[in-house]
């Protein structure tokens, strides 16, 4: 499931890839006021999942109970289903190595902050609609 997911949260740059949202939009709005700004959520989100400790994921989720954004990671293949029934998973980027060896090696930090130019946020969107 996860990987599925994590494939759907990208897209070529000639495709929208790394669009930020436009300022309208609801997610930009709530990640704004959750986080500051698209580059204070990026580094947020980039920091603690640099952190994670062997395989795992980073994921926003919108928390259906709260109504609110939320930052969370998971170990393995562990999902948000396993954290609680209330979080609805919007974006995820993989950090196991097999996601990014071949071309940062050990550098996770620099391959986070790459991804960001093919994230598919029209994609995030949809999912929080």
């Amino acid at each position: 499931m996860s990987h599925e997911f994590f494939w759907e949260c990208l897209a070529p740059i000639k495709e929208g890839g790394g669009a930020i949202p436009d300022e309208a939009s609801d997610l930009r709005q709530m990640i704004e006021k959750e986080w500051g700004s698209i580059d204070q959520f990026q580094n947020v989100f980039n920091s603690q999942t640099t952190a994670v400790q062997g395989s795992g994921w980073g994921w926003l989720i919108y928390n259906k109970g709260s109504g609110l954004l939320e930052y969370r990671q998971t170990p393995n293949q562990d999902t948000p289903a396993d954290l609680g029934a209330d979080l609805h998973p919007l974006l995820t980027i993989d950090v196991w190595e097999h996601a990014y060896y071949l071309d940062y090696k050990n550098m996770r930090p620099t391959f986070l902050k790459e991804m960001w130019k093919i994230i598919n946020w029209k994609k995030v969107e949809e999912r929080l609609a």
